[in-house]
């Protein structure tokens, strides 16, 4: 959910990410051979006899929930991106907004599953911001929107707005502490898929693949190590956008998936040569979906965008790539989201709506899709 970033400047950062993950990981709970990068610990978990419906796992190229092909129909919940103590708007709003009713008006809207972003440092228990009453609440609506027979997505963020006074380009020390702290008050429900880290930073090339499958396979033997046999969730590189290039990781349940967040930044983006780059290869071979994605007017924004963001709905739809709508609680009505406000009205792509309208979104399109199975033929 950020705009574009120059990353050539996070190089350093990197390799001190990279450093003090290895230090404070290996010392910190997990032995120093499951933080190497291949291999397998022994004694691997096995998921629990009896689970609640919704079960989610990966065959193949393909996500499976309760063993049938499954293509997710998710949106966006942005209220516990930050601790009370760190919120700024439209957070503050997010927050003071959510209920269960909320998530019940979500089902009714017409989505499947739920994507809950939380603070990193809100959730770190050695960090100033760290907030229990908070982890608690958060842990109370994923298990909330379970009830109600929602799948969610739990997803750990560090950017700026989530309270963070240094983001971490790639995960570090403080996420495996928080996949500790979490994944125990989870575990036990497969219709959880733990998102490991939201939107690592760098630029995708060789050398910052090598970093993220390192620092993803620490995450992925962490939350291991907690009992864990949920899906688990892995963001391409550049704030996610990119899967070109990415390794596979290492999990003994081999029960991982991948995402990318293909928000337009300019009129290439809009183009299904750039799609097909940027995960539509992938998906081939490896099980991938649209964690993040709008016609966010903010990033990029043409006359071309209506009708690409059709194409792209329809493009991810002909490929069984599920999506992760932004944001159902955005209180941003010229934002390019799905809804133009708190009751979930859906927004429109359709009769020549300008750029940065209110109500400017493809919020009519991804209902529609997700109540009947099938992307409009045209715009909505």
């Amino acid at each position: 959910m950020l705009k574009f970033r120059n990353v050539t400047s996070l190089r350093p950062i990197l390799a001190a990410s990279i450093f003090l993950l290895a230090l404070g990981v290996c010392g910190l709970g997990v032995s120093l051979a499951s933080c190497s990068t291949s291999g397998a610990p022994s004694g691997a978990p096995s998921a629990p006899a009896t689970q609640p419906a919704g079960i989610v796992s990966i065959s193949g190229n393909r996500l499976l929930r309760d063993g049938a092909l499954w293509v997710p129909h998710a949106v966006q919940l942005v209220a516990f991106v930050a601790p009370p103590s760190a919120q700024r708007p439209p957070f503050t709003a997010a927050y003071a907004h959510y209920s269960t009713a909320e998530l019940a008006a979500i089902k009714g809207w017409g989505a499947d599953s739920i994507r809950f972003q939380i603070s990193q440092p809100g959730a770190d228990p050695q960090n100033p911001r760290y907030d229990s009453a908070f982890v608690q609440t958060a842990v109370g609506a994923v298990k909330a929107a379970r009830s109600l027979g929602l799948n969610v997505i739990v997803s750990i963020q560090d950017e700026s707005q989530s309270g963070e006074t240094s983001p971490t380009p790639l995960p570090n020390a403080a996420t495996n502490r928080v996949w500790r702290n979490l994944a125990p008050m989870l575990n036990g429900d497969n219709g959880i898929i733990y998102e490991m880290f939201n939107e690592p930073q760098p630029a995708p090339n060789a050398a910052n693949w090598q970093q993220w499958t390192f620092a993803m396979n620490v995450v992925v033997k962490t939350i291991r190590s907690t009992g864990a046999t949920n899906t688990l969730l892995a963001d391409g590189l550049r704030f996610a956008e990119s899967l070109n290039g990415v390794v596979p990781l290492t999990d003994p349940l081999n029960q991982v998936f991948y995402s990318s967040h293909p928000y337009f930044h300019s009129a290439a983006n809009q183009m299904q040569s750039t799609w097909a780059k940027k995960f539509g290869n992938l998906a081939a071979t490896a099980p991938v979906i649209i964690g993040e994605w709008t016609t966010a007017t903010t990033y990029y924004c043409d006359a071309n965008t209506p009708t690409a963001g059709l194409q792209l709905l329809q493009y991810i739809q002909s490929l069984h790539i599920g999506l992760v709508a932004v944001t159902y609680d955005f209180g941003l009505p010229t934002y390019g989201g799905i809804v133009s406000d708190y009751n979930g009205t859906p927004t429109t792509l359709a009769n020549g709506i300008a750029c940065g309208a209110t109500s400017f979104g493809p919020g009519m399109l991804i209902q529609s899709w997700y109540k009947t199975g099938a992307v409009p033929s045209k715009l909505q």
